[in-house]
């Protein structure tokens, strides 16, 4: 835009030095056609720098709208990462409170195992012959998962008539462990 100006302006330079020079031979008129055409291309540069200046402005407008929007989105993005950060964490924890109640689940099913085996072996050793007889007693030897709860259901007698016969002070039986069976 400057170069065209300037080298409008040059060739008018040009021209006047033309016209100057052959003055005399011209006349007058030469002069106001040369000035007409002169003026027409200011006019024409004038229009032009105008219409890149409104252009200009309005690329300025739109590079302003383009920031504003940047913004709007960069906030928007931080907030959809503190949204998923939140919901993720939400999320670990249901699936913590979902493991644990599957956890218990499967604790209670182990613990009802154990009782459902020691009972079922109560009942097998009551069903054969007891290991050692006795003319009071009958014996049964302590598996692995038995307690004594369950060999009392098995052999139909009270928990409490077992650890007295037996001579026990809890309830814990050890794997080997041969108990008195109080028969009826």
């Amino acid at each position: 835009m400057k170069n065209k100006f300037f080298y409008t302006l040059f060739l008018t330079g040009i021209v006047f030095i033309q016209v100057s020079a052959q003055a005399p031979r011209r006349g007058t008129a030469y002069y106001e056609e040369m000035v007409g055409r002169l003026s027409n291309q200011m006019r024409l540069l004038q229009d032009e720098n105008a219409a890149l200046a409104g252009t200009v402005h309005a690329l300025q407008q739109e590079v302003r709208q383009l920031k504003q929007m940047m913004q709007a989105y960069r906030e928007e993005t931080t907030q959809l990462r503190r949204m998923i950060s939140e919901e993720s964490v939400a999320r670990q924890k249901q699936m913590g409170g979902i493991a644990d109640k599957i956890q218990r689940a499967a604790d209670a099913q182990a613990k009802a195992d154990a009782e459902a085996r020691a009972a079922e072996a109560a009942r097998a050793a009551q069903a054969q012959a007891p290991v050692i007889s006795g003319e009071e007693y009958d014996y049964y030897v302590v598996e692995s998962g038995d307690t004594l709860s369950a060999v009392s259901r098995a052999a139909g007698v009270s928990v409490a008539r077992l650890k007295k016969v037996n001579g026990l002070k809890s309830d814990m039986l050890r794997v080997g462990q041969k108990l008195k069976i109080p028969r009826k």
